[in-house]
């Protein structure tokens, strides 16, 4: 058609060549709306088909069902208590080590601009 525009330029074969690129477009449109669409129902699925994690609260390995008694919940909750307190001291470490990071560094500049004063 777009040769046959450019031999004639009559306004029937540009109408059609119009109307021709309206409907691609909005067939475009469609398929495109359709594929995210179906990426999103694919998604949602996956997340649903994940496996669950055990919770493991005591720290044992065990695969069997776990009952938990008042006593077991104590024991849990002691286990998490100390995870907790290894991650505070885990965090803390490294917080100090940023410091001594920091105050080596300014040592260093400053043994530095004393050398460069000397010299």
């Amino acid at each position: 058609m777009h040769k046959v525009y450019c031999l004639q330029q009559a306004k029937p074969v540009l109408e059609k060549i119009l109307n021709a690129n309206i409907h691609l477009a909005a067939q475009v449109s469609i398929q495109t709306h359709i594929i995210t669409r179906l990426w999103e129902a694919f998604q949602i699925e996956k997340k649903k088909r994940r496996k669950a994690k055990q919770l493991n609260l005591l720290g044992e390995d065990d695969v069997r069902p776990q009952f938990y008694s008042p006593a077991r919940i104590k024991a849990a909750q002691a286990v998490q208590g100390a995870k907790t307190l290894e991650e505070q001291a885990n965090r803390q470490r490294i917080a100090d080590n940023k410091v001594k990071a920091v105050v080596n560094r300014l040592q260093k500049e400053a043994s530095k601009a004393e050398r460069a004063l000397q010299a």
